[in-house]
């Protein structure tokens, strides 16, 4: 028995063949999918984030948050010298830090206008 499932319902159930109909909603014709190459592309998707993905983005993260933290005491430090007259305001850094959902939307807009343009 393979397991299917209904492209229409999203009805899953057993059977030995692709089946003509769906036992569920009873539409002919629908496209039942086999969940056996699902199965094998959510084990390999998930080995690759254990083994590859994840260890990529904790060290990515890692060094993020060390360089911010670098980054905040030089501003820190430059806010101080600003109260005292050292800097003048003109002279202080912008920084403008993203949140990670900003950033993915902001990668997202790109990637769609790219594939417009191509």
């Amino acid at each position: 028995m393979n397991r299917y499932i209904c492209d229409s319902c999203g009805f899953s159930f057993n059977f030995s063949q692709v089946p003509s109909f769906c036992p569920k909603c009873g539409k002919e014709g629908a496209a039942a999918r086999d969940t056996r190459k699902a199965k094998e592309t959510a084990r390999r998707m998930i080995a690759e984030l254990n083994d590859e993905d994840i260890p990529v983005l904790e060290s990515l993260h890692a060094g993020y948050i060390a360089q911010l933290a670098k980054i905040n005491a030089k501003l820190e430090t430059l806010r101080q010298y600003k109260k005292r007259g050292i800097v003048a305001p003109e002279e202080m850094p912008v920084v403008v830090l993203k949140s990670a959902r900003d950033a993915l939307k902001e990668y997202r807009e790109q990637r769609r206008e790219e594939k417009e343009n191509a």
